[in-house]
């Protein structure tokens, strides 16, 4: 039986508002939310709310353009939190992973971390089938694990 995980998604900033809920939203199109929500949902059929309901979603800077002291200083208010109560954490673009002091290649995968490239419409990296299908895999799994017991397919809140 697989275990339920706790999965958090890392992202740079919403341009679409501030409010924590709205992190990684996948709704309007072509968001980096609505990538990876698509992402999710080509393996797994996953809808939009099932999307939302599965993940935690972070943005490490609530307000403006992104930038990397705002980054950093978000960063340190809720890396306690974060790497006490999620098994997983998903960072989103080498942004995210600079701004947080990790120098690693893209596409990397440990037990308790992933980083992908930036899902954003701007980053061509996913063009390529054999890295999209790479990356539907790991969300499918992800989702898999993260609704592991609820009948509905939803792990619960989103943040």
């Amino acid at each position: 039986m697989i275990a339920r995980r706790r999965v958090a998604l890392i992202g740079m900033n919403n341009p679409h508002g501030p409010h924590p809920r709205m992190a990684l939203w996948p709704d309007p199109p072509g968001c980096a939310g609505h990538r990876l929500w698509q992402l999710t949902a080509a393996r797994t059929g996953a809808s939009a709310m099932d999307y939302a309901r599965a993940f935690h979603r972070y943005n490490l800077v609530q307000r403006g353009d992104f930038s990397r002291n705002a980054a950093r200083d978000r960063w340190h208010l809720i890396e306690p939190e974060l790497l006490s109560e999620f098994d997983t954490l998903v960072l989103l673009g080498v942004e995210v992973s600079q701004a947080i002091g990790l120098d690693i290649p893209l596409l990397t995968i440990t037990p308790s971390m992933i980083l992908l490239p930036h899902p954003s419409g701007r980053n061509r990296w996913y063009n390529d089938p054999v890295n999209r299908t790479v990356v539907e895999i790991l969300m499918e799994e992800l989702y898999t694990e993260a609704t592991v017991g609820y009948s509905d397919g939803a792990a619960g809140v989103s943040l």
